[in-house]
């Protein structure tokens, strides 16, 4: 599946880490610019995100393809400015992540709701009891119910 080629009304599963598995962020400004950024990209006609999830050294998002323009297209703009901001911060060059970008279709209803599980369940790795109380976790359940309900629908 090539990375330019749209694909309307797909879930991917996007997840990159630090280069060499560093953090991505030294201080909660950093994380809380990231964080923004992926929501403001991301909230555009052409995605509805599903839930996100920043950790210390990566991050994991589940997103809903609806439109025509692509998602490496908002994965570009989202590293680009980040890595541009944080490498003008703290007076650094070269790539601030690993590489590019993984992204996996998300297929059927199981895998939907364990792939959003596995995503918002990842602040418990570094000891927070859940999502919740983790300020760098979306998530959008009322949109996840909708459109598992309209799945289910499409398939009668």
């Amino acid at each position: 599946m090539g990375y330019k080629t749209p694909k309307k009304n797909r879930i991917y599963h996007i997840y990159d880490r630090g280069n060499r598995r560093s953090k991505i962020g030294r201080e909660t400004q950093d994380f809380d610019f990231l964080f923004n950024l992926v929501i403001n990209v991301f909230n555009v006609k052409s995605y509805e995100l599903l839930c996100f999830c920043l950790m210390p050294n990566h991050y994991h998002m589940l997103v809903f393809q609806t439109g025509s323009q692509t998602i490496s297209s908002a994965m570009h703009t989202i590293k680009s400015r980040y890595a541009k901001y944080f490498n003008t911060k703290y007076g650094l060059t070269g790539h601030l992540f690993q590489g590019t970008y993984n992204r996996k279709w998300v297929i059927g209803d199981d895998a939907l709701i364990l792939t959003y599980a596995y995503i918002i369940n990842n602040p418990k790795k570094i000891k927070y009891k859940n999502f919740l109380e983790y300020p760098w976790t979306y998530s959008n359940d009322f949109l996840l119910k909708n459109l598992l309900a309209r799945r289910s629908v499409s398939r009668e």
